[in-house]
């Protein structure tokens, strides 16, 4: 009777057919029901592609080949990361990674400077963690307690995939989490992040704020050896970030 719950007289059709998916908690017909339709008119027209995006699409769910394959094809970066003796060896792998689009200790982009939109800026960012929260490093309660055990599992399995032995996993896996626990100390929350004031630089106040961090030689690996030479085009919205990951 829409007179006693009208909710129930126009939505209860839906309730009672429509299911949220495992992995979803919530879902709406309006937004989600649009985004599944449009991604499997997508994923149909590109599977039968023959360009650039078929070619990818198809070597990404050559599932078979994937796992033929195994950890060869990262082959290269991780000889690289096992090379490492020294610190300038450690920039430079870093800058190999970055190049590839891996954040490793920090993430990077270059756009419009929000204060000045007719220049670009080489923006630095936090980043770093796997974890969503930087306080699911630290925070002592039995269900953060709980998703870092399950993490550390996680990171041995994948060291074992690419060739490490259980204990040497398990030694990488705890090394790994040390240095993430380490940069979640130095990451601003999200919430004050956002609301924190846009700081300028030039290169070589950069490098007074994190010598450790060797920002010219990065830059220069990148390719980018002419960002902040001649003017404050470097942007970044917690320099403290940038000073902890300095003393790491």
């Amino acid at each position: 009777d829409p007179c006693e719950d009208f909710y129930q007289f126009s939505c209860g059709g839906f309730v009672e057919r429509t299911g949220i998916k495992s992995d979803q908690v919530e879902w709406s017909l309006a937004w989600d029901g649009v985004a599944e339709r449009i991604s499997r008119e997508l994923k149909n027209e590109v599977a039968h592609d023959s360009g650039k995006a078929g070619v990818f699409y198809r070597a990404c769910m050559d599932t078979a080949t994937i796992e033929r394959l195994g950890a060869e094809p990262l082959r290269p970066y991780l000889d690289a990361i096992s090379r490492i003796n020294s610190h300038d060896d450690l920039v430079d792998v870093i800058a190999m990674l970055q190049g590839i689009n891996v954040p490793v200790y920090f993430d990077w982009q270059t756009m419009a400077d929000p204060t000045d939109p007719t220049r670009y800026v080489f923006a630095l960012l936090d980043a770093g963690l796997t974890l969503p929260e930087a306080r699911m490093y630290t925070d002592p309660s039995p269900e953060f307690s709980s998703m870092r055990a399950q993490y550390l599992q996680v990171i041995e399995k994948v060291l074992v995939l690419t060739g490490l032995t259980p204990a040497q996993a398990k030694a990488a896996g705890e090394d790994c989490m040390s240095v993430e626990m380490a940069i979640s100390k130095k990451t601003l929350p999200d919430d004050r992040l956002r609301s924190a004031p846009m700081h300028h630089f030039n290169i070589t106040q950069l490098s007074q704020i994190a010598p450790g961090v060797n920002f010219p030689r990065l830059l220069d690996k990148l390719g980018a050896g002419e960002v902040g030479q001649d003017s404050d085009n470097i942007l970044c919205k917690d320099p403290g970030f940038l000073r902890g990951l300095s003393d790491l």
